[in-house]
C-alpha cells in the first residue's frame, strides 16, 4: 500500500463574507490528491504565520476527518472547499497554508506548496482584565492589570 499522492497545486486562501463580528471570513479550497487506492480520510491544514514578509516559526494546525457523510466525500480531482479558516487565526496577521492529505495507511511525506499570502481580518481586542493597584502614594496611583 501506499501513501496518498503529494500535493502538487497550491491551495487558495481567499476573502469571504462576513460570517461573525470581523469585517470579512477566509474561505480555503483546494485539489484532493490521488489516494493511491484509498479514499481520503482527513486533511492536515498548516497556518504559517508571515513576520516581514517571510514564513516565521508561529504555525497552527487544524485536521479535517471525513465524516463519511455523501458531501464529504473526497476523490481525486475534487475540490476541497472549507470557510471560516479564519476562526483560530490572529486578527490583522498575514498567514500562508500548506494541506497534507492522509489515508488509512498514513498522510502524504511532506507539506504541499504553499497559499499565497492572506490577512486574517481583524478581531475586535478583548477586554481587559480588572486593574489591581499596587502602590497608593499621596498623590500618585500605580494601576497594573494583567495581560490577555
Amino acid at each position: 500500500p501506499s501513501l496518498p499522492a503529494e500535493m502538487t497545486v497550491a491551495p487558495l486562501l481567499q476573502r469571504a463574507g462576513k460570517t461573525d463580528h470581523r469585517p470579512y471570513s477566509v474561505t480555503a479550497c483546494w485539489i484532493c490528491p490521488d489516494g493511491m487506492g484509498r479514499p481520503v480520510q482527513s486533511f492536515i491544514l498548516r497556518f504559517t504565520r508571515l513576520e516581514d514578509g517571510v514564513p516565521g516559526s508561529s504555525q497552527h494546525e487544524v485536521q479535517i476527518p471525513c465524516h463519511g457523510e455523501e458531501e464529504t466525500v473526497w476523490s481525486y480531482g475534487s475540490t476541497v472547499s472549507l470557510a471560516n479558516v479564519h476562526v483560530n487565526l490572529a486578527g490583522g496577521v498575514h498567514y500562508v497554508m500548506q494541506v497534507r492529505a492522509a489515508t488509512e495507511i498514513g498522510s502524504t511525506n511532506g507539506w504541499g506548496s504553499a497559499s499565497l499570502p492572506l490577512l486574517a481580518p481583524p478581531d475586535v481586542p478583548l477586554q481587559p482584565r480588572a486593574p489591581s493597584c499596587l502602590h497608593r502614594g499621596d498623590t500618585t496611583l500605580r494601576i497594573t492589570w494583567p495581560e490577555i
